[in-house]
């Protein structure tokens, strides 16, 4: 039998594999998931934190494999243009493409500027279809709430980052491609976790484990060029909380940086949505506008209000058709 390499960033993690796929162990082929299996959202965050790139199937199996990749893609594309809109199908591309470059560049064992500077000038093109299109608010709930991987939890907190910035009137190239970047990184220590820690809240390092992850993504990131200290500061304090009860340094009001607020906004209701899929649309999206509001003065500066919670009532409902 001879087998052939397909990249993990193109698969879905919770789609039903169409071939058995096998690792390559030691120069030796072992079968990993049978035929009609998925990866998994966990195993798939967990090899590419180890830097596996690739899994392999039989050579028989590749044309079926390929034109499989292909045309789930373009449904997932298509399933998501037929609800936000034709206008929305270059941001949509867009950002499918960013996942899969965000999974390449994480995957890699080292962090250097040429990696850097290809994620920058992502962010930089996708930034600005952002801005330039005045129906992005139509595509925010079908690019938000799904995640199913580190890679899809970083591209739609950026996305509902920089809606949520714009919705305060932040309307800079350059801070919006900040955010973004931050938006990025934010969970990047997250893959230095051990996996049996990670996926068991039950576990004794667990919470040591997640309190420290910011302060984690920032070492490595400092080891690189090229990362804005603005972003640093981002990625550092987005579970930190207005009131001071938020960690790692429980820091509070003005001794925040100004943009981290907007990224742990984005971030708790983006795990929100995505934790809570099995709720009725109208109940979760009700929900998660009732969680930032509730939030006011606590959580999140009052500055927020009540622009914050407009601009998510469009995205989330308006838009969606889900008033009552």
């Amino acid at each position: 039998m001879t087998y052939i390499k397909i990249p993990l960033s193109k698969i879905n993690p919770d789609a039903m594999l169409p071939a058995d796929i096998y690792l390559c162990l030691n120069e030796k082929y072992v079968k990993f998931k049978n035929l009609g299996e998925s990866l998994g959202k966990e195993k798939y965050d967990n090899f590419m934190s180890k830097g596996i790139k690739f899994l392999y199937i039989d050579t028989k199996d590749e044309e079926k494999f390929l034109r499989w990749v292909d045309d789930k893609s373009a449904q997932e594309i298509e399933a998501l243009v037929n609800q936000a809109g034709e206008a929305n199908r270059d941001i949509i591309t867009a950002s499918k493409t960013m996942q899969e470059t965000i999974y390449d560049v994480f995957s890699d064992q080292e962090l250097d500027l040429e990696k850097v500077d290809r994620l920058q000038s992502n962010v930089e093109e996708f930034v600005d279809k952002m801005r330039s299109n005045e129906q992005y608010s139509k595509a925010l709930s079908v690019l938000v709430g799904r995640s199913n991987s580190i890679a899809s939890h970083s591209v739609a907190v950026g996305n509902l980052s920089v809606y949520i910035a714009m919705s305060l009137g932040f309307g800079h190239q350059f801070a919006l491609e900040n955010i973004y970047l931050a938006s990025i990184f934010h969970d990047y220590g997250k893959l230095k976790i051990p996996e049996a820690v990670l996926s068991n809240k039950n576990h004794v390092d667990y919470l040591e484990s997640m309190h420290s992850h910011p302060d984690s993504s920032v070492l490595i990131i400092r080891k690189s060029e090229g990362i804005p200290e603005q972003v640093i500061k981002m990625i550092q304090e987005h579970h930190e909380y207005w009131d001071g009860s938020g960690y790692p340094r429980g820091l509070a009001g003005d001794t925040l940086y100004k943009n981290s607020p907007i990224l742990c906004l984005a971030n708790e209701l983006e795990e929100f949505l995505s934790s809570n899929q099995d709720m009725p649309e109208v109940d979760r999206y009700k929900a998660a506008v009732d969680l930032v509001q509730d939030g006011g003065a606590v959580k999140w500066p009052p500055s927020f209000y009540p622009r914050v919670i407009e601009a998510l009532k469009l995205g989330f409902i308006s838009q969606r058709g889900l008033e009552d």
